[in-house]
């Protein structure tokens, strides 16, 4: 796994209550995640952090699983959106990867 670490940045959960927060984001290789989905290097995909995630039974069930979060790099003052598609173990509350 190859990981590069951008910080800060700012994660928008595009959800009917949007939130903002501030974290680090790190690169990972996805795959199959704990969404069932299988995700490609060329694809916009994030893992949220275990406690944002908050699965529980079967987390391909989660709402958050396939929405879109919108993020924000106050550094290069580029806008991105990506599909949440895993749960990142190794990440602090509000980081991705």
């Amino acid at each position: 796994m190859r990981l590069t670490t951008f910080s800060p940045f700012a994660l928008l959960l595009l959800t009917p209550l949007t939130t903002a927060y501030t974290g680090d984001m790190t690169y990972y290789t996805p795959g199959l995640g704990s969404c069932g989905i299988t995700s490609h290097p060329n694809e916009d995909v994030v893992a949220l952090s275990l406690p944002i995630m908050n699965n529980r039974g079967n987390p391909n069930a989660n709402p958050k699983c396939g929405s879109y979060i919108g993020i924000w790099n106050p550094k290069t003052r580029k806008h991105f959106k990506a599909k949440v598609v895993d749960s990142c173990v190794g990440c602090k509350k509000f980081d991705i990867d």
